[in-house]
């Protein structure tokens, strides 16, 4: 999943942080501007996660927990205070949601979580965070298998769609917002 923002004319007096959903990516280095698959595999093997900002995810882990459950655990940075969690999950037919209340948590704060969902037969999930301004940030899908995803094992990522991908993220690297 990757995160958008569509400006389509900007100037100078335009206002994008509050709107603009980033990708914050976990990588080893940084990528060749004209090779970004790099990027591309650390977005499939669910290191990154989108916000706007104000809340991030620097760690989080989606697995297989006892009893059909699935294991959350995601640590949270946050400007506001946080007013709840979500773990959304399918099983390839229905999309469930299990909310968490986190009113008490105050400003400017390093939380760590970590919940159990039942889940019987999940195939996916993910989770996010939300604070009292409606912001949130949101981890990658996990995935109930015992093996990562890799680019080289997914139809949408063969060579032509790299390129298109490549080509897009240099595309964003290189054009100059406003004008």
């Amino acid at each position: 999943m990757l995160g958008e923002v569509d400006a389509f004319q900007l100037t100078a007096t335009d206002e994008l942080y509050s709107q603009m959903n980033v990708n914050y990516v976990r990588a080893d280095r940084l990528p060749n501007p004209d090779d970004s698959t790099s990027l591309l595999q650390s977005i499939a093997q669910g290191r990154s996660f989108i916000s706007t900002g104000e809340i991030t995810i620097p760690r989080s882990t989606i697995t297989s927990g006892p009893g059909g459950t699935i294991e959350v655990k995601l640590k949270a940075d946050s400007t506001f205070p946080l007013r709840m969690a979500e773990v959304v999950w399918g099983d390839g037919k229905t999309t469930h949601v299990k909310r968490f209340d986190l009113s008490e948590t105050h400003e400017f704060e390093h939380q760590t979580f970590h919940w159990n969902v039942d889940a019987p037969d999940w195939t996916w999930a993910r989770a996010a965070v939300w604070d009292i301004a409606a912001e949130h940030s949101q981890t990658q899908r996990g995935n109930n298998n015992q093996e990562s995803p890799h680019l080289s094992d997914h139809d949408e990522f063969k060579s032509d769609r790299r390129r298109q991908l490549n080509s897009r993220i240099t595309l964003l690297h290189r054009r100059p917002l406003l004008h």
